[in-house]
């Protein structure tokens, strides 16, 4: 993996709503524009006597006016259309403009052609009312996955902005291998810092302030102001040399972007795979609290916010914690979030040890300066046994048995361990 150049752009993500609007508008008047090319073919085909081909013009005549009329009359929600995610969305929506951009082509080709296909034309108008009728619904949960990726490409704006406190963004370096690549990152050379847009700095401040049930600089004293200042050093430093490697799942992501954000109060590690998906995102910042039913209603509230797709790893950071909210944190499960407590007192983390995930995701929120990376473990199963095979590595790593797998034939291409061979799938250390 290569530090991050500066040379990345940042697509923020378009407004679903405002798109189909838009799309909306723009295929009303590509119709009305066809409709008016298949009224001069109906003429042309008159006057070449191709009575035929002048019946199925009129016919296709009458299907633009009547879509062209649905389009008009029906409001963004009023399509016949069906549920999906954002990307499904975007890619819907071009193919939604598509076709009937490659419908008005195809009909004003035939005004300079000697030829009418009619067929062809029915063809392109059948794909443009499957397109018309495929487009996804804008509804709560649309609308929520558009705002947590307005947020994510705002924090990546950030990273790339180079303006302090924020860090710098980590893009993976292309390799031989795709699924596994384990060099450490190293630190990039610092940037100017430039300005980046208003808007999107507030909604980054909104979304993590919001969560602040105390002002720092004014409400903490200077001890604990100390500790909190230094263990978000720690964290910087730890995020901005480092990613990654295993998902709550146990698939390996190690090659995925990695961008982190953080300020005085809060930091942020978002892991992306390609464009829309964000698979895996930490958030780590100050919330002290005593009643444990407010911090229950809290955690429920954030557990509930995470997209199905998805998965958090929360740390809330106090001076110390009391037993009953201990004891509740190392039993609180949810599907789609794991909930850490930090102590600046103690520098101790507590959560739940029997969360399959918990011991790879805790290293990114604990006071160590250095994750034990994949190697370093696989180094230390080394040092304890002198076979081990698939599951060892699973048991000490989290990785499932495919990435495990495919993490020790990559280690033995690099002759770092030896497959033995003769049906056992297990492996040893090198001599080399």
């Amino acid at each position: 993996m290569k530090p991050y150049s500066g040379s990345d752009m940042v697509k923020i993500p378009d407004d679903p709503q405002k798109i189909q609007q838009d799309n909306r508008q723009t295929v009303t008047d590509n119709l009305r524009d066809a409709y008016n090319v298949v009224e001069k073919l109906i003429q042309k085909s008159y006057q070449q006597k191709k009575m035929e081909v002048n019946f199925q013009l009129r016919n296709i005549r009458s299907d633009i006016s009547r879509i062209r009329s649905e389009i008009e009359s029906k409001e963004l929600d009023g399509f016949s259309g069906k549920k999906g995610n954002l990307g499904e969305l975007y890619t819907t929506e071009d193919m939604f403009l598509t076709t009937a951009s490659e419908m008005l082509d195809l009909a004003n080709s035939y005004l300079v052609s000697e030829n009418i296909d009619t067929h062809s034309l029915e063809v392109h108008l059948s794909q443009f009312k499957k397109a018309f009728n495929s487009r996804i619904i804008v509804d709560k949960d649309i609308l929520n996955e558009f705002k947590l990726k307005e947020m994510e490409s705002a924090t990546e704006s950030r990273v790339l902005s180079g303006k302090k406190p924020v860090l710098q963004k980590v893009v993976p370096a292309p390799s031989e291998n795709p699924v596994f690549q384990t060099d450490n990152v190293s630190n990039p050379d610092d940037q100017a810092s430039s300005s980046m847009d208003k808007d999107i700095e507030s909604h980054i401040s909104e979304e993590h302030d919001a969560k602040i049930s105390q002002d720092i600089n004014n409400e903490l004293d200077t001890e604990t102001l100390s500790k909190l200042y230094n263990y978000f050093n720690l964290l910087e430093h730890k995020y901005s040399t480092y990613q990654p490697e295993v998902s709550n799942d146990g698939n390996y992501i190690g090659n995925s972007k990695w961008s982190t954000d953080i300020s005085d109060r809060w930091i942020v590690g978002i892991v992306k795979d390609g464009l829309f998906k964000t698979p895996l995102i930490f958030e780590t910042y100050w919330h002290p609290t005593e009643d444990l039913k407010e911090l229950m209603n809290f955690i429920q509230s954030e557990g509930n916010s995470v997209a199905k797709d998805q998965y958090k790893s929360l740390c809330l950071v106090n001076s110390s914690w009391n037993d009953e909210i201990r004891e509740w944190a190392r039993t609180f499960m949810h599907p789609r979030l794991i909930l850490f407590l930090y102590e600046l007192d103690t520098s101790n983390l507590h959560f739940n040890e029997t969360v399959v995930s918990a011991a790879s995701l805790s290293m990114w929120h604990n006071s160590e300066k250095k994750p034990e990376t994949l190697e370093d473990k696989l180094v230390s199963l080394l040092d304890e046994m002198e076979y081990f095979n698939a599951s060892d590595l699973m048991e000490r790593t989290g990785l499932n048995v495919k990435n495990a797998d495919n993490f020790l034939k990559e280690m033995a291409k690099k002759n770092r361990i030896v497959d033995i061979g003769f049906g056992t799938s297990k492996y040893t250390r090198s001599k080399e």
